[in-house]
């Protein structure tokens, strides 16, 4: 494998990398935040949140995960329903929805 197919592959596993967005540590609370946007659809935010939620039920300071979404231009066509869609999934684990 050559050293410039070695380095694209890295750029595109540094992209995939999630972080956390806040740590409450001495309340082991997470909070995860979302942008709603044209480009970020409320499909790719719901993959986003199930996809943290597995990570973040093996990580050791987190007992609640709190999400929120903010949609300035409305762009989620169904609030609610993706709470609701979401929030039959909160018990997965030790995290929690909070919405």
């Amino acid at each position: 494998m050559s050293q410039k197919y070695k380095s694209i592959l890295a750029v595109i596993s540094a992209r995939k990398a999630s972080r956390m967005d806040f740590l409450l540590k001495d309340k082991q609370i997470v909070v995860e935040t979302k942008f709603a946007s044209k480009n970020h659809s409320d499909k790719e935010i719901g993959t986003e949140l199930i996809d943290d939620t597995a990570r973040y039920k093996e990580h050791p300071d987190c007992q609640v995960l709190s999400c929120f979404i903010y949609d300035p231009e409305r762009q989620m066509r169904n609030p609610r329903g993706f709470e609701n869609d979401l929030t039959s999934v909160k018990n997965i684990g030790k995290a929690l929805w909070n919405f």
